[in-house]
């Protein structure tokens, strides 16, 4: 019994009992571990580059496919539509536009397609053609409107609103226009003169007279553009010279008019300077009356006369 070592646990001391861990220092702990897992583990490879590529390949065939589809299935015109045409009718409008209904509206010109309708139609001064996505075309007239009278190589020919030759009609109570010298006067075309000074004179004299509220113009002379004649009632003629101070020389003539020169009286007014005007009557041209005509006749015949009764007094009596 002396011989036998003693036990182990005998030998060992007693352990000593655990103290509790804080829950801070625990969960740090955990911490510590679950950082230490992730960074051990390999990463993965970036691959944003190649989503990036296939979204620019989807883009391109996605425009493509759009792109064959708007020039072969969508976007076909369905309805053409005119409005303010009243001298032709609809079907001729757009007869002359030239655009017809399965048209692809993204190959159709509305400027070459106005101008279609202008060169076509004389009585229409202006035309708009408008797109409405995604099958409709409207095609706007606006028609004629008779504006003056264009004397020229013994011919009166009406000039419409938009310029526009309208041919020899009938022009009763517009004002005629002399000395314009235009190039062409064929049935359609826009009204150009020779002059290009001259142009816009006739114009400028219409705005500037309804500006100032001057009405009854019968008459424009531009034959010299440096000595402007406008008759007003066919009886007072306003020299007014060049066309500066145009709208202040018309405000004069319209103050005459209205304060100083008679309804009756016929007059010429100088207005080549609107701050100097002079008034000048003018006087009706005398022509020879019957009676005088035959008191001449009469006269005539007395002499005539008397000088047949001295003829024959005169003669030897047998």
């Amino acid at each position: 019994a002396q011989g036998r070592p003693a036990p182990n646990n005998a030998q060992r001391p007693a352990a000593k009992p655990l103290k509790p861990v804080p829950e801070q220092a625990r969960k740090a702990a955990d911490r510590a571990t679950l950082a230490k897992t992730r960074t051990e583990q390999p990463k993965r490879p970036y691959r944003g580059g190649n989503y990036t590529l296939y979204f620019i390949l989807a883009a391109v065939v996605v425009g493509i496919v759009l792109a064959v589809l708007s020039n072969t299935v969508l976007f076909k015109c369905g309805t053409i539509e005119v409005s303010g045409a009243t001298r032709y009718s609809a079907d001729e409008i757009i007869a002359g536009s030239g655009v017809k209904t399965g048209d692809n509206l993204l190959h159709i010109d509305e400027k070459k397609a106005a101008e279609s309708v202008m060169n076509t139609f004389a009585f229409v001064d202006n035309v708009q053609v408008k797109k409405y996505y995604p099958t409709k075309i409207v095609i706007e007239i606006t028609e004629a409107v008779k504006w003056f009278a264009l004397v020229q190589d013994g011919k009166t020919n009406v000039i419409s609103r938009g310029e526009r030759v309208l041919g020899e009609l009938p022009a009763d109570g517009l004002v005629v226009l002399k000395g314009f010298e235009a190039q062409s006067l064929e049935v359609g075309a826009r009204l150009s003169s020779a002059v290009e000074a001259k142009n816009k004179v006739a114009e400028e004299i219409f705005n500037a007279a309804e500006k100032v509220g001057l009405e009854k113009m019968t008459e424009i002379d531009i034959t010299d553009r440096f000595s402007i004649k406008i008759t007003v009632d066919g009886r007072i003629v306003l020299n007014i010279g060049s066309s500066n101070q145009l709208e202040s020389k018309l405000r004069v003539a319209q103050a005459l008019i209205e304060k100083e020169i008679g309804e009756d009286e016929r007059v010429s007014v100088l207005l080549t300077n609107p701050e100097k005007v002079a008034v000048e009557s003018i006087q009706p041209e005398r022509k020879p009356t019957s009676s005088s005509s035959d008191k001449q006749t009469s006269d005539n015949s007395s002499g005539n006369s008397s000088d047949l009764a001295e003829n024959t007094s005169s003669q030897p009596q047998e």
